[in-house]
Order: structure tokens, then C-alpha cells, then sequence
């Protein structure tokens, strides 16, 4: 991180330290807005171009797996280039990648070239705010901190889409991708023009001992981080995005209004119990939420899968996005406490990988899952739940001892 300004000392926080980590916390929620403003006129979009189904899905998928694959490679050179060149690097590729889509009219194959460029632009740049964020908090306010981070970016993807279908409704179909475009080039301009101080745990980073990313997640509480961060991906597309629109409409018959009400509902009990979830990381420690949560989003699952009533089900669908809120800030202050400061970028990278194939895979495994063996909507959310229950007992078998960070 050799482009960064001089190191405060070890006893003393910079006092752009606060105004900076705002600034990362607004550029996360700008990106996430960027990523979900074109949400709404994708499908629309593949409809038009190609009567492919499957080529419409890839359309959607690409920009995922794009921002998989640049997770971990991000967190591996964050050392070596520093976070500066990093955020302008991942702008960049988000402003190209905009301003392309926006020009690619109905070429379906140009169309996917440029999502998957915005898809290894915001890895690039999501990955480098995440580290930058955990190298910004402090013994004993850990959670709260991340949980901030946490809110950023689940309100930047709650508010993408619906300001992408207005957009598209006043201005055309290509509209959301030139703001997209925009919002990256607001991100390079903060990125190039904006210093970000540096914290003792920033110091530590650059100073400690160089530390292999297999022996950084040899401990098993790592292994466990890894484990409930697939699962959470998992959630987010295969149950919230698929499995929820399905039982809502074929039970109890909602149309697309409450369809929305309810994804929206469960991100809203996230937002709402994010600071009472970061409070309670930082009051009682992170290794007993995650366990506990499991066990709250497990009984969601069960309530959405088997309940005979549409209360049964909103009910369920809140307890997620309770659930989900005590999980997030927990795994992320283990991985910033059990992690040695040097391999906090790649262990960062990493988590975020797995995360993400989570997050991609989740769809397609219901898929084949009801494609393959004729599972339904509510066989899927009990392996679901099955999931969720195995590596939350994995978690707190995984976290009964104190964590040692490597050396």
C-alpha cells in the first residue's frame, strides 16, 4: 500500500479518519445503486434482443460471476497497489462498462462483453471498500462500524431499482446504463482526488509478517466464516429472488405488487435490526449471533415452506431479514479479529468469492433441483434451511474456543 500518506501513530486516530470512512460508506452505497439501477430493464432488454430464455438469464448472470472471479485477485493485490489504484482501476471499469452497455443498443453479444466489464469493475471496487473498512475499525466498536457498512450497502441495492425503472420510463431503456456510468465517474473522482487516513490496524498491515492465504483460513473458525457466507449468498438469490415470488404467488395467489412488498419487507427488517445486531457484536462478542440467527432464519424458512396462512408467511419473511442483520456484522468482525492485519486483504477477497458463488449458484441449484428430482417450492426451502442449519452448527462448534490469529 505503498500510495498511502504517512502513518498516523499507533495512539492517535487521524482526524479525517470519520469524514473518510463516510465517503467509503456513501461510494459503497453509490456502486450498489449503480449495480441495481439496471436491474429492472434487463429482462426487458434480453426479451427484446433474443427470444432465448437462457440467453436473457445470461444476460443477468454474467455481471456476478464477472464480479466473482475479480474478489479474490483484488484482496491478493491490494497490498501490492494499494487501495487508491484499486478504486480508480474498478471506477474505471464501471464507467467503460456503463457507457458501453448504454451504446450497445440491441447487440446482445456487446451487451454481455460490457456487463461482464461492470462486473469485474465493481469486484474490483467493492472488494477494495471492504477492506479498507475492516482496516478502519476499532476494538470494541467493531460491530456497530461494520453493521454502518452493511446498511450502506443494502440501501444503495434497495434504491437502484427503483430509480432505474424511472429513469427508464422517462428517459429509455438505455438510460439507467449512462447513470451508471455517472455514478462510477462521481467514484473515480473521489477515488483519485480523496486521501484516506490510515489506522494502527492499517499500520499493522503493512508492517506485519506476510501470511499465506491457506494458512490465514486455516483455523477453523475461518472455515466456518467461509461456510455461513455461502449459505447467506445462497439465501439471497435462491430464496428471496426465486423461491418467496413462487410461494407468494402460487399459495396465496399475491400479485406483483405484494411480491415486491415482501423482498422489500425483509430488507427493511434488515436495515431496522442492523444497529441493535452491531451493538449486541460489540457488547457480547461475535461468536454467538451467527448460531443463534441460523436457528431464527431457519424458522423463517420453515414458516415461508409450511405455513397455511398468508401471516405464517409474512412473518417469516421479516424473520430473514432479522436473521440476516445478526449474521453479517458478526462474520465480519470475526474474520477483521481472528485474521492476521497483512492477510486481512486476501482473507477479505476471499470471503467475498465464496460469498458470491453462493449467491450465483443459489438459482441454479433450485433449478435443477425441481428440473432433476422434481423438488417444489417447498422441498427447495427445506434443503434451504437444511443448509442454513448446518453451517450455523458448524459455526458454533467451530467458535466454542477462542481464536488464535496466526503469526
Amino acid at each position: 500500500m505503498t500510495d498511502e500518506p504517512p502513518a498516523p501513530t499507533a495512539e492517535t486516530l487521524p482526524r479525517g479518519l470519520r469524514s473518510s470512512t463516510t465517503l467509503l460508506l456513501i461510494l459503497a452505497a453509490c456502486v450498489m445503486a449503480g449495480s441495481g439501477i439496471v436491474a429492472p430493464v434487463l429482462p426487458l432488454y434480453g426479451a427484446a434482443a433474443t427470444g432465448s430464455a437462457t440467453l436473457v438469464g445470461m444476460l443477468i448472470t454474467i455481471f456476478g460471476i464477472a464480479r466473482l472471479a475479480a474478489n479474490l485477485p483484488t484482496g491478493l493485490l491490494f497490498p501490492r497497489l494499494g487501495s487508491r489504484r484499486l478504486l480508480v482501476a474498478g471506477s474505471i471499469l464501471l464507467v467503460v462498462g456503463g457507457a458501453g452497455a448504454a451504446l450497445a443498443g440491441y447487440d446482445l453479444g456487446a451487451m454481455l462483453v460490457w456487463r461482464a466489464v461492470q462486473g469485474v469493475g465493481c469486484g474490483i471496487f467493492l472488494t477494495t471498500i471492504g477492506v479498507l473498512v475492516a482496516l478502519r475499525t476499532e476494538p470494541g466498536r467493531r460491530g456497530r462500524f461494520l453493521a454502518r457498512y452493511q446498511a450502506a450497502v443494502f440501501v444503495g441495492a434497495g434504491i437502484g431499482p427503483t430509480v432505474g425503472g424511472y429513469l427508464a420510463a422517462g428517459l429509455g431503456i438505455a438510460a439507467p446504463f449512462w447513470a451508471y456510468a455517472a455514478v462510477a465517474a462521481l467514484a473515480l473522482v473521489a477515488s483519485i482526488v480523496y486521501v484516506h487516513p490510515r489506522t494502527a490496524l492499517t499500520v499493522e498491515a503493512e508492517t506485519g509478517p506476510r501470511v499465506p492465504l491457506w494458512r490465514a483460513v486455516g483455523n477453523p473458525q475461518q472455515s466456518a466464516n467461509l461456510a455461513v457466507s455461502f449459505s447467506q449468498g445462497f439465501v439471497r438469490t435462491a430464496v428471496l429472488w426465486q423461491l418467496i415470488p413462487l410461494v407468494a404467488a402460487g399459495r396465496f395467489g399475491m400479485g406483483f405488487d405484494l411480491i415486491g412488498i415482501a423482498i422489500t419487507a425483509t430488507a427493511l427488517a434488515n436495515l431496522v435490526a442492523l444497529p441493535l445486531a452491531g451493538r449486541l457484536v460489540d457488547r457480547v462478542g461475535w461468536r454467538m449471533p451467527p448460531s443463534a440467527a441460523a436457528i431464527t432464519q431457519c424458522a423463517g424458512l420453515l414458516l415461508i415452506a409450511v405455513g397455511d396462512s398468508a401471516a405464517a408467511f409474512w412473518i417469516g419473511v421479516v424473520l430473514l431479514g432479522v436473521a440476516g442483520a445478526f449474521i453479517g456484522p458478526a462474520l465480519a468482525t470475526s474474520m477483521v479479529e481472528i485474521t492476521p492485519a497483512a492477510a486481512l486483504s486476501s482473507v477479505t477477497g476471499l470471503q467475498r468469492t465464496v460469498g458470491d458463488i453462493g449467491f450465483v449458484l443459489g438459482p441454479v441449484i433450485v433449478g435443477l433441483l425441481a428440473d432433476v428430482a422434481g423438488v417444489d417450492e417447498v422441498g427447495s426451502l427445506l434443503v434451504t434451511a437444511a443448509l442454513v442449519l448446518v453451517t450455523g452448527a458448524w459455526w458454533a462448534v467451530a467458535t466454542r474456543r477462542p481464536g488464535a490469529v496466526l503469526a
